[in-house]
């Protein structure tokens, strides 16, 4: 499920420097930190005008968007700096090729690293306390992790000289199992996760956690998404919504959600006398809703329920397609129904 939902066109502001890009471009790279900031899944903060707040050098990631949106290396002079932030950001392909620059070379044969670490870390996750050994930070040398610990970069201590990592620390603790042991989380936690691998590109753990449930679940719910964004989805989604709150129906009961198409059949409308509504009437509180042209696909009737559900109108569902007869012009029309049950 996505967090934040993004425009086409984004806005940012990187460390004070204004920018404006395509949000195709901060994805471009899938397994980078930025495609993982960007993808939906995270939360970002945002400054007073509204903009995204990338805390990196504004100057020096100017070139990262150049190298993403045309594939083009600027001047040698920067070169090292972009490396870093190319390595931090996980643009590896930007990276690997910055490597062959001769500052690039230079700098990483003779650099003395910014931090020195003991072999044993002290760390403070969002206020949980862990200790780890420093090879396992580094397991997975392309991840965010074996970065922030590489000794290039400098990593905020706590007031008790603890290094500071801005994560949630219940989630980070299955990171640290698996590294340390090839351990997988449980089914309830593997969501959460899954999220934290990718944005740190533990990339062999977000890869075996692709396969369970909740993981293939919430992925085919955004693939959903992509497929009816643009087919009306979001205006039958706001019909529904707007119907079951004009109902005045309470959370606690049962609903069911008739979905008809009065377009071109104006005699054909649910629970009118000359018409049969398939629905249990008894038990249930039947909400019409008229989706006018819309034509409700079988992708569009999933990827509603689901979204009902998260937004607290059921604890299940259940979908089906009916026939309505018109006893005026004798034609029978498809129903689409959408059970919203509460217990």
């Amino acid at each position: 499920m996505e967090t934040t939902t993004f425009e086409d066109v984004v806005e940012l502001n990187v460390g004070g420097k204004l920018m404006t890009t395509l949000l195709n471009t901060l994805r471009h790279e899938p397994d980078s930190m930025l495609a993982a900031m960007f993808s939906g899944r995270h939360v970002i903060s945002k400054d007073k005008d509204g903009r995204y707040f990338v805390d990196c050098d504004g100057e020096v990631f100017t070139y990262i968007l150049d190298y993403l949106c045309f594939g083009k290396l600027k001047s040698q002079e920067k070169a090292v700096d972009v490396y870093d932030l190319a390595k931090y950001l996980q643009v590896m392909s930007l990276a690997e090729k910055l490597e062959t620059y001769h500052s690039v070379k230079y700098r990483n044969q003779i650099a003395e690293p910014k931090t020195q670490f003991e072999d044993v870390v002290e760390l403070n996750v969002d206020g949980k306390l862990m200790t780890t050994l420093l090879e396992t930070l580094r397991k997975e040398p392309d991840s965010m992790l074996a970065a922030m610990f590489s000794g290039r970069q400098v990593v905020s201590k706590d007031k008790d000289g603890r290094y500071f990592v801005d994560f949630d620390g219940e989630v980070f603790k299955f990171i640290l199992d698996y590294l340390r042991f090839g351990k997988l989380p449980p089914q309830e936690m593997a969501l959460d996760v899954f999220d934290l691998a990718k944005y740190l590109q533990i990339v062999s753990l977000a890869k075996k956690l692709e396969i369970f449930h909740s993981v293939k679940y919430r992925n085919q719910i955004a693939k959903l998404r992509k497929l009816v964004e643009s087919k009306g989805y979001q205006k039958v989604k706001e019909k529904a919504i707007n119907a079951i709150e004009k109902s005045n129906v309470g959370p606690q009961e049962n609903k069911v959600l008739h979905f008809f198409c009065s377009y071109g059949h104006c005699c054909c409308i649910p629970n009118m006398d000359r018409c049969e509504t398939p629905g249990d009437f008894t038990t249930s509180v039947n909400i019409l809703i008229d989706i006018e042209s819309t034509y409700l696909t079988e992708d569009m009737m999933a990827l509603l329920a689901h979204e009902l559900c998260k937004l607290g109108f059921a604890k299940y569902t259940v979908t089906r397609t009916v026939n309505n007869h018109c006893k005026k012009c004798r034609s029978d029309k498809e129903i689409k129904q959408i059970k919203l049950l509460t217990h």
